[in-house]
């Protein structure tokens, strides 16, 4: 693959869209390389251009979550083992927090994620991590190279509107003397929380098994 790389942890108080804006990435994603022409445009098109040909042309995939968003570690392995690179551009590992918290460092998963990171740009355009908060995640997930964070926030508080959000994204930077590091905006995405119904209503279902794994872990 010919890709820059991308990583983004998206993350903002618990119930706010971070699963819904990236159940909508990958339904938008997808339902582009599923689309005759795409690459052409892609390269050719200016960015009004790109639009137009994106809502004339792309029938969004929303089935896509099911086959590129993964919970439990095992999923993410599995996925990360397929060779069908043509299909490895965009990864959601929701809820990452679970299982990649920084306060299990110890765990040797997650030196072996560590180091993954790596060379993940090798095999994905792009991963995309939610977390209520970033600062829960392994440092090797937060801080890569690369990597973005993006803070999602309600867009009005009118509650004719109440699914409204924006994401505001983040771009790290260190000094060259490696002493000094700090963040600058780089852009604010604008999206609606509310899914198709069927949609919804299967990925709720999948959500629920998160709380059930967490219990089962209590006792």
């Amino acid at each position: 693959m010919n890709y820059e790389y991308f990583g983004l942890v998206v993350y903002g108080p618990l119930r706010s869209g971070k699963s819904s804006y990236s159940i909508q990435a990958l339904a938008e994603v997808y339902g582009v390389v599923n689309t005759p022409g795409w690459k052409k445009a892609l390269y050719l098109l200016d960015w009004p251009s790109w639009v137009d040909w994106f809502l004339d042309n792309v029938e969004l995939d929303w089935d896509a979550w099911k086959r590129f968003m993964v919970f439990k570690p095992r999923e993410f392995v599995a996925k990360v083992k397929e060779t069908n690179s043509e299909q490895r551009l965009l990864l959601i590992w929701d809820d990452a927090g679970f299982w990649l918290s920084h306060y299990d460092y110890h765990n040797p998963f997650l030196k072996a994620v560590a180091e993954y990171m790596n060379v993940l740009a090798s095999d994905w355009a792009s991963v995309i991590f939610t977390t209520p908060n970033p600062k829960w995640l392994l440092t090797h997930v937060r801080n890569l190279p690369g990597g973005h964070t993006g803070r999602v926030s309600k867009a009005t508080g009118n509650p004719y509107q109440r699914t409204l959000r924006y994401m505001k994204v983040y771009e790290g930077w260190m000094a060259p003397d490696l002493k000094k590091t700090g963040v600058r905006p780089i852009f604010i995405d604008h999206f609606d929380v509310k899914l198709p119904n069927d949609v919804f209503q299967e990925y709720d279902a999948v959500r629920r098994s998160y709380a059930e794994e967490a219990k089962k872990r209590m006792w």
